[in-house]
C-alpha cells in the first residue's frame, strides 16, 4: 500500500523544537579545552606566512597550529562527500574559509579572540567561480545536463540558462567536535550525518584501528547536506586531544 499521506511520526521533533536536543558542543567533559578555527580570506592561492606572535600571547592560550606548525595527519585514502584533504599539512588555498589554523585555549571565548588576532599573508590566485557552460535538453516533463560537446539528439532542443538566489539554512546546531581519548581508544562527540565516514576518515588521517574509534552523534540539529561526513574542526580536534 501506498504511504502517501499517511501520519508519520518524527521521533526527535519534539525534543529538537523544545531544546531538551543534546547536540554535540553540549557535552560537558571535565578540563576539556577550546579549538577555534582561523579560516582562509581568499578564494584560491598560497599561504606565504602567518604570524601567529599576538595571539600565543593571548590569556588562556595553550598552542596555535597553522601550516607552518601543524598537527600530524595522515592523507585521506577514500573518496567520499566531504573534504578531500586534512586541514593544515599544506600551505595551499583551495576555497574561501579552508581552515587554515586552529587555536587552543582554556575557554572558548579566549580560542574566539586569540583566533581574531592571526594574520595571514598570501599568494592569490584568480579563482574559479563559474563552472563551464553546459547544453541543456528538455524532453516534455523533465531535463536532462549533458557535457560540453554533446550534441543533443532529436528534432527539437531547447538551450537556457538557469540561476538560483543564494539560501541561507539557520541550522540549530553549528559544526562542533567534542575529543577525548582513554589511552589509544578515541571517543568522538560530533555533528554529522555519516558517523561511520567520520569513523573510517578518522583511521585514515590519525593512523588508528576504527575499532578503536568511537563516534557519537545522537542528534543532528540541522544537516541539508553540510553535515555529512568529516570536516576541518574534527580531525584538528582530535589530533589536538591526542596524549
Amino acid at each position: 500500500m501506498s504511504s502517501l499521506g499517511r501520519s508519520v511520526d518524527r521521533v526527535d521533533g519534539r525534543i529538537k523544537v523544545t531544546g531538551t536536543a543534546t547536540y554535540a558542543a553540549d557535552t560537558k567533559i571535565p578540563g576539556v579545552a577550546y579549538g577555534y578555527l582561523v579560516t582562509s580570506t581568499i578564494g584560491r592561492g598560497q599561504i606565504t606566512a602567518i604570524d601567529t606572535a599576538a595571539a600565543l600571547a593571548s590569556p588562556g592560550v595553550l598552542a596555535v597550529y597553522t601550516p607552518f606548525n601543524p598537527l600530524k595527519l595522515f592523507a585521506y585514502v577514500q573518496e567520499q562527500n566531504d573534504e578531500r584533504f586534512p586541514p593544515l599539512q599544506d600551505k595551499e588555498v583551495r576555497f574561501l574559509g579552508q581552515a587554515i589554523g586552529f587555536v587552543v585555549a582554556e575557554t572558548w571565548e579566549q580560542a574566539r579572540d586569540a583566533a581574531g588576532l592571526v594574520t595571514a599573508t598570501y599568494v592569490p590566485q584568480p579563482p574559479v567561480t563559474e563552472f563551464p557552460g553546459r547544453t541543456v535538453r528538455k524532453f516534455e516533463e523533465f531535463e536532462e545536463v549533458v557535457a560540453d560537446g554533446v550534441q543533443a539528439q532529436g528534432d527539437i532542443t531547447f538551450t537556457a540558462s538557469y540561476t538560483t538566489p543564494f539560501q541561507h539554512h539557520c541550522a540549530m546546531e553549528p559544526h562542533a567536535t567534542v575529543a577525548t581519548w582513554n589511552g589509544d581508544h578515541l571517543t568522538v562527540h560530533t555533528v554529522s550525518q555519516g558517523a561511520l565516514l567520520v569513523q573510517r576518515r578518522l583511521s585514515e588521517t590519525l593512523g588508528v584501528d576504527p575499532a578503536k574509534i568511537h563516534v557519537l552523534s545522537p542528534h543532528v540539529g540541522g544537516g541539508f547536506g553540510g553535515k555529512w561526513g568529516n570536516w576541518a574542526q574534527v580531525p584538528l580536534a582530535c589530533a589536538a586531544s591526542r596524549p
